[in-house]
């Protein structure tokens, strides 16, 4: 057994093979992917960032009045606890 790597994209369910390994051919090969999260090349952070900007944005376009006494940061617990 060997093994050989390469980068393609799945298109249509078919994983394009370079054709320096054109010898594989008609072969049974096991194939394990490593899927790149952010295919841009961008960090990890920058992703989060982008997606903070998207966000603020809709929540300027789109904002919730919160009632007064109501605790924001206690919200979430207590609506995980509410029986229906």
């Amino acid at each position: 057994m060997h093994k050989v790597e390469f980068e393609s994209e799945i298109t249509q369910g078919m994983i394009k093979v370079p054709d320096e390994y054109r010898d594989l051919e008609s072969k049974r090969i096991r194939v394990i992917a490593i899927i790149d999260d952010d295919l841009s090349g961008r960090s990890t952070a920058e992703g989060q960032a982008d997606e903070f900007r998207r966000i603020r944005i809709l929540a300027q376009s789109h904002p919730v009045i919160i009632p007064e006494g109501v605790n924001i940061i206690d919200l979430p617990e207590k609506a995980a606890n509410d029986i229906l």
